[in-house]
Parts: C-alpha cells; structure tokens; sequence
C-alpha cells in the first residue's frame, strides 16, 4: 500500500485532533493549552494503533518517515 494512500495514517493527525479539541474547549491558559495538547496526541495515538491493528503492519516505518516528513514540509511551505 502506498503510503500516501487514504488508509494511511497522517503525521498531522494530531495537529487536526488537538485544533478541533482547542475550539471545542477554548483554553485560557497555557497549562490549558498543554493539556489540550496531550489530549490531541493521545488520540491521534490511539487512532494510529487502531489503524495498524486493523492493517496489520505498521504505518510509519524508517523507510517511509523521510518521504512523509519531506512532503509534510512541502505542504507546509505551499509547495507541490
């Protein structure tokens, strides 16, 4: 499976979970903030084990890690 496939898990999940659990909760500080945070990591972790348990094999590996690291930078800095 390619990695960049729509069952892939994203790097950016968490980033995607921790924005929409920021809104919802509207932290006021940043001990806040610091909590919104782990809790957006813990489900984007969560949702990683999940994929690999129903896949069967591990969704981020070493051979794949630069290739998703040199794109996610890519989209980040507006570039195709």
């Amino acid at each position: 499976m390619h990695p960049w496939s729509p069952l892939r898990y994203r790097p950016g999940e968490s980033s995607a979970s921790t924005k929409e659990l920021s809104n919802k909760k509207d932290p006021k500080t940043s001990n806040e903030s610091k909590g919104i945070a782990k809790k957006g990591g813990s489900v984007a972790k969560t949702a990683k084990n999940e994929l690999e348990s129903q896949l069967g094999e591990k969704v981020v590996t070493k051979k794949n890690a630069k290739e998703i690291h040199f794109k996610d930078k890519k989209m980040i800095e507006g570039k195709k």
